[in-house]
């Protein structure tokens, strides 16, 4: 008679069941970190683009700043003469032109804000032409020339073409701003969701792992002590 034939059966099942479960529970742990890998990614991906946005709203607002204070600037030198009307002026015509500059340096890859950063450029340019050639006027004592200049509503129609330009960049980036702040907090919700249904099943298979693993100690035991009865 083959001694503790059931055990030796019941143990060889518990092993089996044992093994497997702990190839499940690697299995989980191996889908835990695959999923935190892609899903931080992805997150981390939306973060930076939320963050690129974030730098470029203001560097769109603040070109069409450049120009109103350049144009208050125009403006109060013609009316007063006052040479220190020209300051924001000043300022501003340097400002402007480094202000578009960082912003085709951030746009190098995107061809289609590429090509509008074109256009604010030749806008913005031709404006300040405009300007110049008013205060140049005023600075030779022809005034009634300069105004003339101003009522031809040519600097407006610029600064008017280039709110329309500047709004058609920014809208579009305020709805993808907003548009990620939704997918962001979806995805983060979906991966805390996630891990936890996943770190559940991992301590249910665990848990059944190791209560196979005490099945098999005793059984070890049971044929330890046949074994040694059969003996004596």
């Amino acid at each position: 008679m083959i001694v503790g034939n059931d055990v030796l059966q019941q143990r060889s099942e518990a092993m089996a069941r044992s093994f497997m479960l702990l190839g499940l529970a690697f299995g989980i742990l191996v889908l835990i970190a695959g999923s935190f890998f892609i899903g931080s990614h992805q997150i981390m991906a939306d973060i930076e683009r939320q963050e690129r946005i974030n730098v470029a709203l203001p560097l769109l607002r603040q070109v069409y700043e450049d120009l109103q204070n350049a144009e208050t600037g125009q403006r109060g030198y013609l009316l007063t003469g006052n040479v220190s009307y020209l300051e924001p002026y000043n300022f501003a015509a340097q400002k402007v032109d480094a202000d578009v500059a960082n912003l085709k340096k951030f746009y190098a890859n995107d061809p289609v804000m590429t090509d509008r950063l074109i256009e604010v450029k030749a806008l913005t340019d031709e404006k300040f032409q405009e300007m110049a050639n008013t205060i140049q006027l005023r600075q030779n004592d022809q005034f009634e020339a300069a105004l003339a200049i101003v009522k031809t509503d040519l600097g407006k129609r610029d600064m008017d073409q280039l709110r329309r330009v500047l709004s058609g960049m920014i809208e579009p980036l305020r709805s993808t701003r907003k548009e990620l702040a939704s997918e962001i907090i979806l995805k983060v919700d979906w991966a805390r969701n996630w891990l936890l249904l996943m770190g559940l099943q991992l301590i249910i298979v665990v848990i059944a792992a190791v209560n196979r693993l005490l099945l098999l100690n005793r059984l070890n035991n049971v044929l330890i002590y046949r074994l040694e009865k059969k003996s004596k």
